[in-house]
């Protein structure tokens, strides 16, 4: 259901899968060197450490709003309280090369394994293939609380469904 009201908030559009459940068990994590504060990567090398990989060729940036000419994050933060607008742009270092991406959402639990709250098939937002950056926006973030609950989060986004290709990612917060 957090998957639905996501694209439906962020693309306008209705997304193409069934729902999920609220909360999908990730595979077993195992420890990566170089990950700080006890957070563990999965297997297999789609899925990175939750720390930002220096590879990646995109970063996500996390605000309160979208700049409606550059499509960059505005009033930039990365805690959310309930009732505020949830917005974030995804830059690239070349063109996304594709009609649309898709995005993955993760909970870092306690113990710094990460949960899957909205898959990335369940995901599709339309971008310009030209363009370096994207931006996107929900008015208000109690849908998104209510789907995935409050806590840390990695965002990451991937292009190329058939074969993924991780991007671009990054951490947020949820709040009561």
């Amino acid at each position: 259901m957090a998957a639905i009201v996501l694209g439906l908030l962020l693309s306008g559009m209705l997304p193409e899968a069934a729902p999920i459940a609220e909360a999908t068990p990730s595979p077993t994590p195992s420890p990566t060197p170089g990950a700080s504060a006890g957070l563990a990567s999965e297997e297999p090398s789609v899925e990175p450490t939750a720390e930002p990989t220096p590879e990646l060729i995109g970063s996500v940036t996390f605000g309160t709003g979208v700049n409606a000419t550059t499509r960059e994050a505005t009033g930039v933060t990365e805690a959310f309280g309930p009732g505020t607008p949830f917005c974030h742009s995804v830059q690239l270092t070349e063109p996304f090369g594709v009609a649309s991406i898709q995005e993955e959402v993760l909970r870092v639990e306690e113990d710094g394994s990460l949960t899957v709250v909205q898959e990335r098939v369940d995901s599709s937002l339309k971008v310009n293939a030209a363009s370096q950056i994207a931006g996107f926006c929900a008015p208000n973030t109690n849908p998104l609380i209510a789907g995935w609950g409050v806590g840390n989060f990695v965002l990451r986004d991937y292009r190329n469904p058939d074969t993924p290709e991780l991007i671009a990612e990054g951490r947020f917060s949820l709040a009561n």
